[in-house]
């Protein structure tokens, strides 16, 4: 899930470093709500409005395509 906007935006660059080295292709996925967290009071994610801005800014700044699931 999108925990924060920093951290997908350091894993997104991690992942495009590794795998424009090796040669292979990169799909990035990372979910914007999570609903099974353990507990109802557990954060769940920043939600679809602001998750889905997110994913769009990874797309744009790497040039990778972006998946998401609810």
């Amino acid at each position: 899930v999108i925990d924060s906007e920093e951290l997908i935006m350091t894993t997104a660059r991690q992942l495009v470093d590794i795998t424009q080295r090796l040669g292979i292709p990169l799909i990035f996925k990372s979910s914007y709500e999570k609903d099974n967290r353990g507990s109802e009071k557990n954060w769940k994610g920043p939600l679809a409005n602001e998750g889905l801005k997110v994913l769009k800014k990874v797309r744009e700044e790497f040039g990778i395509p972006v998946l998401t699931d609810v």
